[in-house]
């Protein structure tokens, strides 16, 4: 505990000095802002990943799974989230659809990860080739985050695929869907539960929470916004230096 402490104090400070030495600066998220200690961090701009829509999109072969996660498998919030997934979380969908199948998807995954593939009805792929194929696969995609911050790609690229998306909120704060409409969102293992198993029951409900989602990232999460946000934290950046460096 003191060494995080001490990491932290220094991680403050190169924080803080690098939020004075740029005349223009810019973050992920609202939430990720929320945690800087900066007493300016209000003016940081907020630029948002993007996802390529073109490269993901909705199409591949018959879902062979019910559900999915996808993710850097070595990275602990993902390792978390999977493992909350997998024990928490699908033995309540089970009581209702006893054989509910989970694919994981993703490099490197740990012995707590692996382990998982001792149940019949989860899969453990490690690294793939493609992971379109991955989300392809799969009636459902489910990231449950319970910690870290940061905007999930994962997600976006879920939704540019027309995939149902279940996660939590912490993992939405950054994404902005609106939830019960483009996404569904949970705060208990209960919740995400009830969420998945409505989802899996009803083609319809997929459906349309999959095409809220797809209309969510073509119109306001692709790389083009992405960028534009960017340009615009940029000419405000040269513009404020000149003012510095006027005579």
């Amino acid at each position: 505990e003191p060494v995080f402490r001490a990491e932290t104090r220094r991680l403050i400070a190169y924080e803080n000095l690098m939020l004075d030495l740029f005349d223009g600066t810019s973050i992920i998220s609202v939430q990720d802002r929320e945690h800087l200690y900066h007493p300016q961090r209000g003016r940081v701009a907020i630029v948002p990943n993007g996802v390529d829509t073109d490269h993901f999109k909705p199409g591949g072969a018959a879902p062979r799974y019910d559900l999915v996660f996808t993710g850097n498998m070595n990275y602990p919030p993902n390792i978390d989230s999977v493992l909350y997934l997998a024990q928490r979380v699908l033995p309540l969908v089970r009581r209702v659809v006893p054989e509910a199948s989970l694919l994981i998807s993703g490099v490197d995954p740990g012995p707590r990860v692996r382990a998982l593939a001792a149940d019949p009805h989860i899969t453990v792929t490690g690294r793939v080739e493609d992971i379109r194929e991955a989300y392809a696969a799969a009636r459902v995609f489910v990231a449950p985050m319970q910690i870290g911050t940061g905007l999930q790609n994962k997600l976006l690229e879920a939704m540019a695929m027309g995939l149902p998306c279940v996660t939590s909120v912490l993992a939405n704060n950054a994404v902005g869907a609106e939830p019960g409409q483009a996404i569904l969102v949970a705060d208990t293992p209960e919740e995400h539960a009830a969420h998945i198993v409505r989802l899996l029951a009803d083609a319809d409900l997929r459906e349309r929470i999959g095409q809220a989602g797809l209309r969510y990232v073509r119109e306001g999460m692709g790389w083009a916004k992405a960028t534009e946000r960017l340009e615009a934290v940029l000419e405000e950046a040269a513009a404020e230096h000149a003012r510095c460096m006027a005579p």
